[in-house]
């Protein structure tokens, strides 16, 4: 299990998060186990049906399945739903990432 990204949800965040339907043990399922994500200038998670925890039952995990949450330096930003985020963002994982530069180099 990895470690929790979040340690502070900004008032931008929590107000997404009422307006979208998004409690925070949803916020808290998706940064602990999603996938992480590099996007420009933060960190992207969320749940793929692979990531999925074998505890979660099934329609909880329908609900998570297209939650972003967005990070920065600890922070999460701001969350939406995007069923196509990963298929969006696949060719772009390498910006914003911390080693960037290195990985053009490959």
């Amino acid at each position: 299990m990895k470690t929790n990204p979040v340690t502070w949800i900004t008032a931008h965040c929590r107000a997404r998060m009422r307006e979208r339907g998004i409690p925070d043990h949803q916020l808290d399922v998706v940064t602990m186990f999603g996938s992480r994500h590099y996007v420009p200038g933060a960190l992207a998670c969320f749940l793929r049906r692979k990531d999925m925890p074998p505890w979660l039952p099934a329609d909880q995990a329908r609900r998570l399945d297209d939650i972003v949450v967005i990070i920065k330096d600890g922070c999460a930003i701001t969350v939406y739903r995007d069923p196509k985020f990963l298929w969006k963002n696949k060719r772009r994982s390498h910006w914003g990432h911390p080693n960037r530069d290195n990985l053009l180099d490959l």
